[in-house]
């Protein structure tokens, strides 16, 4: 399985597409200022989500007590980028010790 780009902006790109599909929301009402409410994310859509991202980007994504702060798109993207930025900075020394 090929890992996205490591950069946050590709990364939040990624995150975008994945709530689209597995939140069943077209695209266009995915903007940075909307709630996660106004979009229609439920509880069993964010679980989807958070499985599709842990298969994405091959780490397990711990629903803390950071998640019951975030009420908006841009604000749930910038954890999730955040989580997976820190677990690729976290692998990359591990893969090069190996190589």
């Amino acid at each position: 399985m090929s890992k996205p780009a490591h950069t946050g902006t590709a990364i939040r790109a990624e995150l975008t597409r994945i709530i689209a599909r597995e939140g069943e929301i077209a695209p266009e009402r995915l903007i940075p200022e909307a709630t996660l409410d106004t979009i229609g994310i439920a509880s069993h859509d964010l679980v989807l989500v958070l499985m599709s991202i842990e298969e994405t980007f091959d780490l397990y994504v711990a629903v803390d007590s950071d998640f019951a702060d975030v009420e908006t798109l841009d604000q749930l993207l910038g954890l999730l980028t955040s989580r997976i930025m820190e677990h690729q900075a976290q692998a990359e020394p591990a893969a090069s010790e190996a190589g």
